[in-house]
């Protein structure tokens, strides 16, 4: 059974890198395609894309990962608050295998459901979080937020929410 773990974190970077590109701003989109190869044949696994959008009450993103045959094999959405970058919503499927993950934000933390078939059980659960979780789908929106106290050498703590 997958399940969700939550790690703790405190996070600083200290060497001379590049400012950071920003979220798209309000109301805007943008698209980043993309390819996942073999680090020694190079050969190409996946391609995919991801849209970013943003509006007044939320960042939405969408990834959509592909075989070499250019058919859909996965996608990825995720819906977070902008300033707090707290999940709303949090989705993937799997064309291939039917696993299925859903996670919503609630006031206590986060609601979990998974089903590693088509044909499997939708398993659900809590996990307690604080104010301080993030999904790992964000965590480099997180980054990108705090990339100046980070480069001025500052940590941040932060949980993470992986699935295992």
């Amino acid at each position: 059974m997958r399940t969700f773990i939550l790690f703790s974190f405190f996070l600083s970077l200290s060497s001379d890198l590049y400012s950071a590109p920003a979220l798209p701003s309000s109301k805007t989109a943008s698209i980043v395609n993309f390819e996942l190869r073999d680090p020694k044949t190079k050969e190409v696994y996946f391609t995919g894309q991801e849209k970013i959008s943003q509006d007044a009450k939320s960042v939405h993103k969408e990834t959509l990962y592909f075989d070499t045959s250019k058919k859909a094999v996965q996608k990825e959405s995720i819906d977070f608050e902008p300033n707090s970058l707290r999940a709303i919503t949090y989705t993937l499927k799997n064309a291939i295998t039917g696993e299925e993950s859903t996670v919503t934000g609630k006031d206590t933390g986060l609601a979990v459901s998974y089903r590693p078939t088509q044909d499997g059980k939708i398993v659900s659960s809590l996990i307690k979080t604080s104010n301080d979780a993030f999904l790992a789908k964000n965590a480099g929106d997180l980054i990108l937020q705090h990339w100046d106290s980070l480069l001025a050498g500052k940590a941040i703590r932060f949980e993470l929410v992986v699935p295992s």
